[in-house]
């Protein structure tokens, strides 16, 4: 994925993570909530941050309809999520996703802006 900003590059991981869970034109942004991950580095920070909506989708039965980063430290990340609780009769599932993963994660600034990858566990 790639953006213009590192702040860009979180909203845009975390719309493309859920677009692999459920058609995103079908999620309504019922309800908001914020959502703060922790870590060392630009990778841990990315991996964490989506780890963290993982869990709340997970926890709370939710899926992820816009994401909007508030504040960004080289160790924190603080984003301002919509989205709303899973109904059977407009939500397909497409995939359980089980984690982010560590392995061949990268986030890089380029000439163009940010680039990042992440694999995930299914």
């Amino acid at each position: 994925m790639t953006a213009d900003t590192l702040e860009q590059l979180f909203a845009t991981a975390a719309a493309g993570l859920f677009s692999l869970l459920v058609d995103p034109s079908v999620v309504r942004p019922a309800w908001q909530r914020t959502v703060t991950a922790e870590a060392g580095d630009a990778v841990g920070l990315l991996i964490a941050f989506l780890n963290e909506l993982l869990f709340v989708h997970e926890s709370e039965d939710w899926l992820m309809a816009s994401a909007a980063v508030t504040s960004l430290s080289p160790t924190r990340v603080q984003a301002v999520v919509t989205g709303e609780t899973i109904d059977p009769a407009r939500h397909q599932l497409r995939h359980h996703i089980k984690a982010v993963t560590y392995h061949r994660a990268r986030v890089t600034q380029t000439a163009r802006g940010w680039e990042a990858m992440v694999i995930v566990d299914v």
